[in-house]
């Protein structure tokens, strides 16, 4: 199967991108006649989080070992923060104010594989006087395979300094969302 055939496969949503890695390959079209659908995964695999943000593994998303590359783990987090800091109208609307990305942590539990889903469980996990912090857990199917902590901090880009959390922020990240 070559680079463009395994490419369509993957976006049809079939596992003959992840044979691509085995150096297997099946008859048809994309490499696999069958055309068996990638799992879907059950958004209560991160029960104890009210947000789960899900992101495809992509083909660019997986490394020479044929698992999900550590960097990319870094935009899977981003983009589940920034879709939960939407959820709760911190990103945008009346109550946007400036924020900065402070810290970013990662624990790696396991690896992902291509294909199929990342669930991305998002809360938060502290607010102070300045900054929040919201932890993640990331799951592919019924593992875990990392969780990560970030910090924010409330922060005003025209005087570059941080500022006091504003109310209406401790408001919506104690709310559940």
């Amino acid at each position: 199967m070559d680079a463009l055939s395994n490419a369509r496969c993957m976006s049809r949503g079939c596992r003959a991108g992840r044979d691509l890695f085995a150096k297997r390959e099946r008859p048809g079209s994309c490499g696999n006649d069958r055309a068996e659908p990638i799992d879907t995964v059950s958004i209560k695999t991160v029960e104890s989080f009210d947000f789960v943000h899900r992101e495809r593994v992509r083909f660019r998303d997986v490394d020479a070992m044929g698992h999900v590359n550590n960097a990319v783990f870094a935009t899977y987090v981003e983009q589940a923060r920034i879709e939960y800091l939407r959820h709760v109208a911190l990103l945008d609307g009346p109550l946007y104010m400036g924020m900065i990305l402070a810290r970013l942590e990662i624990d790696f539990v396991a690896p992902a594989e291509p294909g199929g889903e990342i669930e991305i469980g998002v809360r938060p996990s502290r607010t102070g006087g300045k900054s929040f912090d919201l932890e993640y857990e990331l799951r592919q199917g019924e593992r875990e395979v990392a969780r990560a902590r970030t910090v924010l901090v409330a922060y005003d880009y025209e005087r570059g300094v941080s500022m006091p959390l504003p109310d209406q922020w401790r408001d919506r990240l104690a709310a559940p969302a």
